[in-house]
């Protein structure tokens, strides 16, 4: 017998919709939602979900739902892109090779691999680098600098998501006889590296007017500057000029994969890069979705959840250079090979990772740690998963944390990763302890650290200090976006619009809707996972809660609530609507019950 489900507080813009649940805005202005339902016809839930997105009138929702390439900003308001191209011009007559220094991560293999693929079609030679993880680290390597430092003459050098912090290197590089340009989009220190170029949208008196480009973004930048200038000059002819369409795919990888902001230039580039991958695959693409299943069509969570921890395992466990070879080979045999090694390596660091959090979760909650206001561990762990571990502990604990590794007992430096909660940076708590770090640097959500060995408790005890400082944000409810009826979810032409939200990600998340008084049918159990299906009219549509298997007689209750999310799901070549539960919550005399599955 199906179940209603009353939701007895319908949203009034007011931000609380009862219990275990708030909504992401007071609520949306409702002469707006008129306003474009009036101008575009669309149904007043989607009209309502691009108020929120600040969309007001019907064109800027054409501009929203349908952006253009053309949009984009022009690459030389970037402060240092005119000396950049022009060192780029000059030297596309040396003999040697430019240089291309990247980092192990997605998003700095995919900057080396956008511009390696960038310089190939203008058929201008490279020699691409990313450091080691385990013997290396982050940054620009001294000894790739001496080691291919020109016998004569100059040699061009770029640094891709890295270089804004290497003054050093840098001067050695150009003593060296390099001709430097540093591409980075980390913050920027007070003093900016003595390069012949420095392209950072947030160095000072950069008038580029988006700031949270990834590394990937801003070589593609660099990219359209260059080529542009070549069309411009008469190098090439507007017919003999790469396509930087052909480059997109990269540029999504690396803005999703950094975790951007998906908003302004970052979506355009984002949507432009899905789309890419879809219609026009570059081997990398068809070689990975060989090893993810039931794949189809790319959404930027695939990229998250699938591509990037694959991409990201070779840098962690072995080298980043098998996940270089895969974004820039041309080769679909090769690249095939490599994709099934990359799968192989993502398992291996899936058991390291389960491993050492067995170890981790005891000390965490011990007396030293389980009070503090943020965590600072320290073990045998391997490098490439720390910072995946320090992930892990914010998730569980809510404060920020740091995950050190390296030979506790020996003379090395020790490295660690951090990360952190909404609303605490984690740069700034490294800041306040700069006097115990040998280098540190990052973004507010996460950083990369060294220290000496014998200053891990000083560390630990100014890194809590400066956490202790910090705003403690509550216990915070759900945040949905919509309470909806299941005929708005389940409108036919509200389903074929909202995929043009697409696509979610960082700063632009994919909305929650919680139900009001849905008709659930067929409630089961499948494995550990919740299955069901809720029905408007004569539509039924299935319903499945990730690892909530024992919630199935919960569900049951008149009192239970369901927040979801909206699906499409392809089987057997067939494409099908579905809802992946997000939350279900019960009241219970009087005390509210929450059991929610985060993530995927």
């Amino acid at each position: 017998m199906p179940v209603h489900h009353p939701v007895r507080n319908a949203p009034d813009h007011s931000s609380m919709v009862g219990d275990g649940y708030e909504l992401r805005n007071p609520g949306p202005d409702q002469h707006c939602c008129a306003k474009l339902v009036r101008e575009t016809g669309y149904p007043p839930l989607f009209a309502s979900l691009l108020c929120s997105r600040g969309v007001h009138d019907g064109a800027e929702a054409a501009r929203y739902l349908w952006p253009r390439l053309t949009e984009l900003p022009d690459p030389f308001l970037m402060r240092g892109m005119e000396q950049a191209v022009s060192l780029v011009l000059r030297a596309m007559s040396w003999p040697e090779p430019v240089c291309i220094h990247g980092d192990y991560d997605v998003d700095g293999i995919s900057s080396s691999a956008l511009l390696a693929r960038f310089f190939r079609a203008i058929n201008v030679p490279t020699l691409c680098y990313q450091p080691e993880r385990m013997s290396e680290g982050y940054g620009l390597q001294p000894s790739f600098i001496r080691a291919n430092a020109p016998a004569r003459g100059s040699r061009l050098l770029i640094t891709v998501d890295c270089g804004i912090s290497a003054a050093d290197e840098i001067r050695m590089a150009r003593e060296l006889g390099f001709t430097v340009i540093v591409t980075d989009h980390h913050e920027a220190p007070a003093l900016l590296p003595e390069a012949d170029a420095v392209i950072n949208p947030k160095q000072p008196g950069c008038l580029f007017p988006f700031k949270d480009l990834s590394g990937a973004g801003v070589a593609f930048f660099l990219a359209l500057g260059i080529r542009n200038r070549l069309v411009s000059q008469g190098v090439l002819s507007q017919s003999k000029a790469p396509n930087m369409k052909q480059f997109l795919d990269l540029a999504a990888l690396g803005t999703v994969a950094d975790v951007m902001p998906v908003t302004g230039v970052n979506r355009l580039l984002v949507r432009a890069g899905l789309e890419v991958m879809d219609t026009a695959p570059a081997p990398w693409v068809s070689s990975l979705k060989a090893f993810v299943p039931n794949l189809k069509e790319i959404r930027a969570e695939d990229i998250s959840y699938r591509f990037a921890p694959r991409l990201n395992a070779a840098g962690r466990i072995d080298t980043p250079e098998i996940s270089f070879r895969l974004l820039s080979g041309d080769d679909h045999e090769e690249t095939l090979r490599l994709a099934g090694l990359l799968d192989e390596l993502n398992t291996r660091r899936r058991a390291m990772e389960q491993e050492a959090l067995e170890e981790i979760i005891p000390v965490c909650g011990n007396r030293e740690h389980g009070n503090a206001p943020g965590l600072v561990v320290h073990g045998a762990f391997h490098p490439g998963i720390i910072g995946i571990l320090a992930a892990r502990l914010v998730d569980l604990y809510g404060k920020p944390a740091v995950v050190l590794t390296a030979n506790v007992t020996g003379p090395e430096p020790v490295r660690g990763s951090g990360r952190t909660v909404p609303g605490t940076n984690i740069y700034e708590l490294l800041l306040s302890c700069r006097e115990t770090l040998i280098r540190f640097g990052g973004h507010p959500m996460a950083a990369g650290l060294t220290l000496k060995r014998e200053k891990i408790d000083q560390f630990r005890e100014a890194f809590y200090r400066a956490a202790a400082k910090m705003p403690r944000e509550r216990i915070q409810p759900l945040v949905v976006d919509h309470v909806v009826r299941t005929e708005e979810l389940f409108d036919e032409q509200f389903l074929k619009l909202y995929d043009l939200l697409q696509p979610f990600g960082q700063d632009n998340p994919e909305p929650v809707f919680l139900l009001d008084n849905p008709e659930i049918e067929k409630i089961d159990r499948l494995r550990e996972h919740l299955t069901f299906r809720v029905r408007a009219g004569n539509r039924s549509v299935r319903a499945i809660g990730f690892g909530m298997g024992d919630r199935h007689e919960i569900l049951r209750d008149p009192q239970a609530r369901v927040a979801v999310k909206l699906k499409k799901n392809f089987f057997r070549g067939t494409e099908r609507t579905e809802l992946h539960v997000v939350s279900i919550t019960m009241t219970s005399k009087g005390r509210a019950q929450r059991f929610i599955r985060q993530g995927r």
